[in-house]
Order: C-alpha cells, then sequence, then structure tokens
C-alpha cells in the first residue's frame, strides 16, 4: 500500500498506526542504539568511523524490501572481532529471532 501522505492526531493514531505498519524505525533504532551501549561498544562506535557507518546501515535495514535484509547484512564491511557481539544481538534478536525478516521490514 502507497500512502502519499498522513496527517495525524499522535496520541489517537498511534496504535492504529502500529496496527498498520509493523513497528517504529524511531524504537528500533533506538533499541540498536542501547545494545550497542549493553554490549560496551560504545567507546569503539566514537573513534571508528567504519563501524559509524556499519551501525547507521543497521538503523536503515528495515527500509529495505524483505527480501534483501539477510544479503545486505551479510555483505556490510564487518572488520573487527568487536563487531561479532553485535552481529550475534542483530542475529538472534531481529533477524533470526522472534521477529521474522518479513516482520521485521517496513515496507
Amino acid at each position: 500500500m502507497k500512502i502519499p501522505y498522513m496527517i495525524t492526531d499522535y496520541k489517537i493514531a498511534l496504535t492504529a498506526f502500529k496496527n498498520v505498519f509493523n513497528g517504529c524505525l524511531f524504537h528500533y533504532a533506538k533499541t540498536l542504539w542501547q545494545a550497542l551501549q549493553s554490549l560496551g561498544q560504545y567507546k569503539f562506535f566514537s573513534e571508528n568511523l567504519n563501524f559509524q557507518c556499519i551501525i547507521k546501515q543497521l538503523m536503515a535495514l528495515p527500509l529495505l524490501l524483505a527480501d534483501e535484509i539477510l544479503s545486505t547484512f551479510n555483505k556490510l564491511n564487518w572488520e573487527y572481532d568487536s563487531d561479532e557481539a553485535l552481529k550475534l544481538y542483530m542475529r538472534k534478536v531481529w533477524l533470526s529471532g522472534h521477529i521474522s525478516v518479513q516482520d521485521f521490514s517496513f515496507l
């Protein structure tokens, strides 16, 4: 379904909006950011431009078609051992855990 634009009262329409769309990109990104911090990778993030780029790409994954998410995730430029904890988190929670890739995609 293509919606050219939407105007709504936030408090009234939030529940209906969540029922139509699979989630909220803001809350997904916030959860990813909290995972990054809980995994102790904030300092690494703040000092490494490549890792910052990976995090931004992870935050954009739900904007892809469901068929493209796993292949795009696997193509990311993971180059450090410290990336392993985050990769495991993404696979376990978002890509093969209780949320299917079809539900993960906002499209």
